[in-house]
């Protein structure tokens, strides 16, 4: 590997593990199964790994024995690539392919935005229609920001990204204020899947904040709160003429995957909609 990277580590920073401080495995990771030479099969990954009190004790490789890669290559999850059989060297190294066929199957990268796996639970979430009764739910949602109103009549699109985003282990706005999420985390120039985008209503001087979950023709479609006249979590449409910002976490270093064409038929929704 000389010469092939720029990495340097020293060798005192490796952890023995079954008396070696690495081991490799190319046996059930062939991407051309062949009894002769096969130049394909001819690859290095690097899996550096910080010490935890689930390695090495939990570590399913041990030299000399093949007792837990059979095991592993057994399980009948889906793999990145033709020939990857190992389930823990596939979940370790994310390459290009596993990106593309997660996004083929669902439409985004599966659990590169975590935050609208967590928005997509929500959907449905609705305001308590009954007098003098909340749903406590987006009370939860208020509680995150630093308004904390204890009420679900209180406007509640930017309290619902605010929630999603810590749920998923990012830093929000703590805002209630949806006009303030212009200024959070850091812009991208198109509707990113999961970008969270920020609406203006010129006739009412109003804003609402979503996250993006597609587009359909001239629209963005957008999972929010406080959405479709319903006020609850949904996914309503909004002309992208009227889309100020669209914000990434400033921390989020994943894969950004351009928003994809929905078909179906979604609720438009304007200033009254959104409250």
């Amino acid at each position: 590997m000389k010469g092939k990277h720029d990495i340097k580590i020293d060798a005192s920073r490796f952890l023995k593990v079954a008396g070696h401080e690495w081991m490799g495995c190319a046996a059930h990771n062939q991407v051309k199964v062949s009894e002769g030479a096969a130049p394909e099969n001819r690859r290095v990954a690097f899996v550096l790994i910080n010490p935890s009190k689930y390695f090495p004790v939990n570590f399913p490789c041990q030299d000399g024995s093949e007792v837990a890669c059979q095991g592993q290559c057994k399980k009948k999850e889906k793999r990145s690539a033709a020939g990857i059989k190992c389930l823990f060297y596939d979940q370790m190294v994310r390459e290009e392919k596993q990106a593309a066929a997660a996004q083929e199957e669902h439409g985004h990268d599966v659990g590169m935005t975590p935050w609208m796996d967590v928005a997509k639970k929500e959907l449905g979430v609705t305001e308590n229609r009954e007098p003098g009764k909340d749903n406590s739910r987006i009370i939860e949602y208020h509680q995150t920001t630093t308004f904390k109103a204890t009420n679900d009549e209180t406007a509640w699109c930017a309290s619902f990204v605010n929630w999603c985003l810590e749920q998923a282990g990012f830093q929000g706005k703590d805002s209630a204020v949806a006009k303030q999420w212009l200024n959070w985390g850091r812009p991208v120039e198109e509707p990113i899947y999961g970008a969270v985008a920020t609406v203006y209503f010129a006739d009412t001087g109003q804003y609402h904040v979503g996250f993006v979950d597609g587009v359909k023709g001239k629209f963005v479609l957008l999972l929010g709160g406080n959405q479709s006249h319903g006020l609850k979590v949904s996914v309503s449409s909004f002309e992208k003429a009227i889309i100020k910002g669209y914000r990434l976490p400033s921390e989020y270093k994943g894969i950004e995957t351009p928003a994809t064409e929905k078909s179906g038929t979604y609720a438009s929704d304007n200033a009254a909609g959104t409250r």
